[in-house]
């Protein structure tokens, strides 16, 4: 019975996001179905556009199946991204593996008069992308990498988990395509852009051969998803990264595999 009412709280807590009554049944119906199934090896896609609200501002959101679900969740509800300290009113955020968009729609809901530049390659996540941030002012989509040279680069996917695609192999990819990677300054120059007020970062093991390449004077603030499981780096090496900086770090599920830095460096 504790395991019904646990699920029931899980549900409802879900379908405060929504906004309106169907947005509300939908997500509650996602929230009590979708996680039973994955545990069953049954993965069910929704594929309904719900609409959601946060910061008084509300967005229309496609919600695929399992793996949207827990993106919503992370961002919208644990607030992996909203972190105290960011800048008040940042004039340009880069997002770097955009995925479906989900932080980007969190970032343009919190920060509307932002500049979001998107930052996903993987073609087939496009089309979502498009429909979750597309039509949304002040957001700029470019479908390549953030690599530490410019070249042709496997990305790795796992269909189920759009989430998990990486430029790093791992025991649950089933397929890869080529896609194009440039340097983030390069990526920088030719947007000319100065001066990141946020970056937000979520590449799935390419994050210190980003960082460590790139002009870091550049960025007033840093918060993203670290994988040490992905990396051939230890947590004392990444973090050196950060010396100047005021950072925190909050560590995910247990083994010091993960990790959500954010750190203030002016």
């Amino acid at each position: 019975m504790n395991k019904i009412h646990k699920k029931i709280n899980f549900a409802q807590n879900f379908s405060s996001l929504g906004k309106g009554r169907r947005s509300k049944i939908l997500l509650f119906f996602s929230a009590f179905v979708l996680p039973t199934l994955k545990r069953k090896g049954i993965f069910w896609n929704i594929n309904k556009t719900i609409h959601i609200e946060k910061f008084g501002r509300e967005a229309s959101f496609y919600l695929g199946g399992y793996s949207d679900l827990m993106m919503l969740k992370e961002i919208f509800m644990d607030g992996e991204y909203d972190v105290s300290t960011l800048p008040s009113n940042p004039r340009v955020i880069v997002d770097i593996g955009g995925n479906i968009g989900a932080s980007a729609l969190f970032f343009s809901m919190k920060y509307p008069s932002a500049n979001i530049y998107v930052f996903e390659p993987n073609p087939d996540l496009l089309p979502v992308l498009q429909k979750n941030i597309g039509g949304h002012p002040h957001v700029t989509i470019l479908n390549y990498a953030i690599t530490k040279e410019r070249k042709q680069f496997d990305l790795y996917i796992n269909p189920r988990n759009p989430a998990s695609s990486s430029l790093k192999e791992r025991q649950t990819t089933t397929e890869k395509i080529v896609v194009h990677g440039i340097p983030f300054d390069e990526a920088r120059q030719q947007l000319s852009i100065d001066t990141i007020d946020i970056l937000k970062f979520d590449i799935e093991g390419g994050e210190y051969d980003m960082l460590s390449t790139m002009d870091r004077s550049r960025v007033r603030y840093y918060v993203g998803e670290v994988h040490f499981d992905l990396m051939d780096v230890s947590p004392e090496s990444f973090f050196k990264l950060f010396d100047q900086c005021v950072s925190e770090v909050r560590w995910m599920g247990s083994g010091r595999k993960r990790a959500i830095l954010s750190a203030s460096c002016r």
